[in-house]
């Protein structure tokens, strides 16, 4: 007597060979999908399985693929009973079955069933490998052999997609999985068909699924970039979609791994940190200015010299803040005419000297350089840097000063006073009027 484990998801085919195994004389259990017979194979070891193909949640071809992988069931023999094998045999026969029956008519089936038993019992199984018994009672169809063709381009597209993608049963036992899911758990599909989906993760991680999945209903449930789950140590966010087919409800989970992005945006932000920091040590007033001359930031330099607050500049024009041109009129010279603006608009660097003034109307003089800011040949506004040069200006007038007078008596010296004669003829000469010099 053998222990049998039948799986098809067929109710009539699934009648049918228990009540002619049992008449046999074997012990018969049943499963109606792959999962089932997994859920089954954790708890007992039969001695023969009979497996379908085409089968909800884990297919015969699946479920080949698992029990070959387990050194536990090493000693199982699989039989494939199929309506699918003469149009998949090239593919059925790599499963690492021990013997394929098409599905024909009944009776015949029967007396495949025997031979393959009898082969069992005798040790020969292995006469069997690669053939498929009651083959030449069928013939191959058309449509089976395009359905078949749809289900592999299906699976070559859903092993594609960059998201990993992961269908469970609503008590969160794992069916499907693509190629980018077994990644981010970092498990082979053999390890991880059957497991549960919230026992992937840890601690308060799991435990927040488990309370999500018990209450999640017919409407998608999101666990967005503001509060993500840690799986296998990546942070991932999950769409979860509630489905159901002809028979069956549960749930597809789309998962998409936010790691590089999360460290993308920490060194991003540890590169803002670091230029502020340099910003905030320059001793230079800096200032950034957008393509129609509005500041867009200013450092604390900018704002120690100018005496305003941030929010007083960020936002405001800078001629009518800080460079006033001013001209005889007082008025305030077009944004096309100063130097400083017209950086972001033309893209040609400038430096120079300006005026700038103060929150409380006082002017000084700076000495500037205007920089544009250019990305894909786009110029998207301005840098200005500049610095007080009162001081500079001074020293500038003390010299020239120096050069003219005595230091003891503070009069003219003789280059003075030859600089200061000149200046007289020559107006003296324009006016033609008489000129003595004492």
């Amino acid at each position: 007597m053998k222990t049998i484990l039948v799986v098809d998801n067929h109710p009539v085919i699934l009648k049918l060979l228990v009540e002619f195994l049992k008449k046999q004389g074997h012990e018969v259990i049943t499963a109606e999908d792959g999962l089932a017979a997994l859920e089954f194979l954790k708890k007992a070891r039969p001695d023969i399985i009979f497996t379908d193909l085409i089968m909800p949640n884990i297919g015969g071809e699946k479920l080949c693929q698992v029990i070959r992988s387990r050194p536990e069931l090493k000693n199982l023999h699989i039989i494939i009973y199929s309506a699918t094998v003469l149009e998949d045999a090239t593919n059925i026969l790599n499963l690492g079955a021990d013997a394929c029956i098409a599905k024909g008519p009944f009776k015949n089936t029967e007396t495949h069933i025997a031979k393959v038993i009898e082969h069992i019992d005798s040790g020969t199984l292995h006469e069997l490998k690669g053939t498929i018994l009651g083959g030449e009672d069928l013939y191959k169809r058309h449509i089976t052999s395009e359905l078949l063709f749809s289900k592999r381009h299906y699976e070559s597209i859903f092993n594609s997609m960059p998201e990993g993608v992961m269908e469970f049963t609503l008590d969160g036992k794992i069916f499907h999985a693509n190629a980018a899911a077994l990644a981010l758990c970092g498990l082979r599909e053999e390890d991880l068909l059957a497991s549960g989906f919230p026992e992937l993760f840890t601690g308060t991680h799991r435990e927040r699924l488990h309370t999500l999945l018990h209450t999640l209903g017919h409407a998608p449930v999101v666990i967005g970039e503001t509060e993500p789950v840690l799986l296998n140590g990546k942070m991932v966010t999950i769409h979860f979609l509630p489905s159901r087919d002809e028979s069956h409800a549960f749930i597809i989970a789309i998962l998409r791994d936010l790691t590089e992005k999360i460290a993308t945006i920490r060194e991003l932000e540890m590169m803002r940190r670091q230029q502020e920091r340099i910003l905030n040590a320059v001793g230079e007033g800096i200032f950034g200015l957008d393509t129609k001359g509005r500041i867009t930031f200013a450092n604390p330099a900018a704002l120690a010299l100018l005496d305003y607050e941030p929010h007083e500049l960020v936002g405001s024009s800078l001629q009518q803040i800080v460079h006033a041109c001013k001209q005889e009129e007082d008025l305030i010279c077009p944004e096309k005419d100063c130097p400083i603006c017209a950086v972001s608009q033309d893209g040609i660097m400038r430096k120079g000297t300006e005026t700038f003034w103060r929150k409380n109307g006082t002017p000084f003089p700076v000495r500037f350089t205007s920089t544009p800011i250019v990305e894909d040949y786009t110029i998207l506004g301005a840098v200005v840097a500049f610095a007080d040069i009162t001081d500079r200006k001074k020293m500038e007038e003390r010299l020239r000063e120096s050069a003219m007078t005595d230091e003891l008596t503070a009069l003219f010296n003789r280059r003075g006073f030859m600089t200061l004669a000149d200046k007289l003829i020559k107006i003296s000469v324009r006016d033609k009027t008489d000129l003595l010099l004492i």
